[in-house]
């Protein structure tokens, strides 16, 4: 699957054929705040935006208690960085990790190898 993040009829279509039939542990990011925030440290790395393609986003379902019961799934979300912009690749249910007292969803940002090759080797202080 690959859906233009811009076309939100599609992405919120491919969103709800994951969930369909579950009432847990949904979605509930804005995606465009998550993209937000991963272009956001993108920056912060001081890498290109040309040097972007391939990076991905991991928006990970929510941990659950150790006392949970059961076999827990959430949405999990895979956007994946192309030359025309975000793209929203795998949208799937997911095993949801046990920890003590749960937490929240975790959003995760994996670099490309070019985006890596060109993180800067020193700052200017």
């Amino acid at each position: 699957m690959k859906i233009n993040i811009s076309n939100k009829d599609k992405v919120q279509e491919a969103i709800d054929k994951a969930e369909a039939g579950c009432s847990a542990r949904l979605i509930d990011d804005d995606i465009d705040k998550v993209i937000e925030k991963a272009e956001e440290k993108l920056a912060e790395l001081r890498i290109l935006k040309k040097h972007w393609n391939g990076c991905r986003i991991d928006s990970l379902p929510p941990a659950v208690a150790n006392k949970y019961f059961g076999r827990p799934e959430g949405t999990m979300v895979v956007l994946k960085r192309f030359a025309s912009g975000w793209f929203l690749t795998e949208a799937f249910r997911a095993y949801c990790e046990k920890e003590s007292y749960g937490r929240g969803r975790e959003i995760r940002l994996g670099l490309s190898d070019e985006a890596k090759a060109n993180i800067p080797n020193n700052w200017q202080l």
